[in-house]
């Protein structure tokens, strides 16, 4: 404990054994003496006691405990202080303490103290905040899912002409999308695109968080981007996340008819997001050689990723050639460093390969072999078990046959 804190204890242990009162003034030193010491709790007791018994506190005393609880990160304490003087007539709170307890809470994103000071200083206009203070408390309303509060910060630094910028528009979006309000969090995608701002790789993450808490979220959100679409110019950025979310359902139907809309409602063609959100999601071979189709028509460049999606698919169900130009592609990506750090299919792809390459008869296959074991993925198992799962399916077919013209020979005249 404090030596200076014992001390003035000793004091007035003392005092109060020769019936001595400190004077208000006294008492009020004390009560300082205590913050200073460090003594938070006790300083806080004092001044409530001194409050309860009716004693008149300074403003500057309350001024100073407010600030310090403030700067320690107490801010319901800060608070309840500051409350307790709205409730005296006779006591006003400066601008100066409304402006450090809204700049203070706003940096801890305590969003209890941001919502009450910004509703009685800053929308009546008695106090105006930084900008910076501005997008603190943007960022606790995105936090609280408080969409209300968000908007009104976005409105008060763009009625005074701040730059608006990604960093101000996503967590309006976010507050939107915490609150529910999908509708809301896509129009607000609407208007950062018309400002100018291209969404960024985390701008739609909430709205695809908010889409996966309903199962039909994604459907609906289609209908809100279709009612967008006649005040707004909808961003790409917008459909693909309702893709994505469809896809996370496991509906690829809807999400191919998504896809075929979004020009419709973007009046823009895909980008390399929607092809990136589609092609791994998407397990109908013929809708992904259709995605491949389509990414060659608007000059979008496969990632390793989606070649190997497209590789698949054409093992399964598309033309053998191009396939095999799609696994050269795969092959050739990023062709630098040691070859077993490079990009290769999957295994699951690699089975479809060898499987194309028995059933078409490709010496190639081995050349494949050589290349995928350099890349760390020997074929030796795959095509063997592929080998003999073919000699099954022949010698199943072959009995098939058998028995089929049996019975058929069977049958009287």
């Amino acid at each position: 404990m404090h030596p200076d804190y014992l001390a003035r204890n000793h004091i007035l242990q003392a005092m109060k054994a020769h019936w001595i009162d400190l004077t208000p003034e006294g008492a009020q030193s004390v009560a300082v003496g205590l913050l200073r010491d460090g003594q938070y709790e006790l300083a806080l007791d004092k001044l409530e006691d001194m409050t309860s018994r009716g004693e008149h506190v300074p403003a500057w005393v309350l001024d100073v405990f407010t600030y310090t609880f403030a700067a320690l990160g107490f801010h319901d304490e800060a608070l309840r202080i500051v409350g307790h003087r709205l409730l005296s007539e006779k006591d006003a709170v400066s601008l100066h303490v409304w402006y450090y307890l809204l700049d203070s809470c706003g940096r801890a994103h305590h969003h209890a103290g941001v919502k009450q000071i910004w509703a009685r200083m800053v929308q009546p206009r008695l106090l105006n905040p930084s900008d910076a203070m501005c997008l603190d408390v943007l960022n606790t309303a995105a936090r609280a899912g408080d969409a209300a509060l968000a908007g009104q910060a976005l409105d008060h630094m763009a009625a005074r002409g701040a730059r608006l910028g990604l960093h101000h528009f996503e967590p309006l979006i976010d507050a939107y999308a915490a609150a529910g309000d999908v509708p809301s969090a896509l129009q607000a995608l609407c208007i950062m695109h018309a400002a100018g701002i291209a969404p960024g790789a985390g701008s739609t993450r909430a709205v695809f968080a908010a889409l996966r808490c309903a199962p039909d979220a994604a459907e609906a959100a289609l209908g809100a981007l279709r009612e967008l679409r006649r005040r707004h110019a909808v961003p790409v950025a917008a459909v693909n996340v309702v893709i994505e979310a469809l896809l996370a359902a496991g509906a690829a139907a809807p999400a191919m008819d998504a896809y075929r809309r979004v020009r419709q409602l973007c009046g823009a063609a895909p980008d390399a997001a929607t092809f990136a959100a589609l092609l791994p999601g998407v397990d109908e071979p013929r809708d992904v050689v259709f995605l491949g189709h389509e990414m060659a028509a608007f000059g979008v460049a496969p990632t390793p990723a989606m070649l190997d999606a497209l590789v698949r698919a054409h093992a399964a169900d598309g033309s053998h050639e191009r396939l095999m130009g799609f696994l050269s592609d795969l092959a050739a990506a990023d062709a630098v460093g040691p070859a077993s750090e490079r990009p290769w299919m999957s295994e699951r792809t690699a089975a479809a390969v060898v499987r194309r390459c028995f059933l078409e008869e490709d010496e190639r296959l081995w050349q494949i072999a050589d290349i995928s074991k350099a890349r760390g993925l020997p074929l030796d198992k795959i095509i063997q078990e592929v080998s003999e799962a073919l000699a099954q399916e022949k010698a199943t077919g072959l009995r098939s046959t058998q028995a089929e013209a049996a019975e058929s020979a069977s049958m009287p005249g």
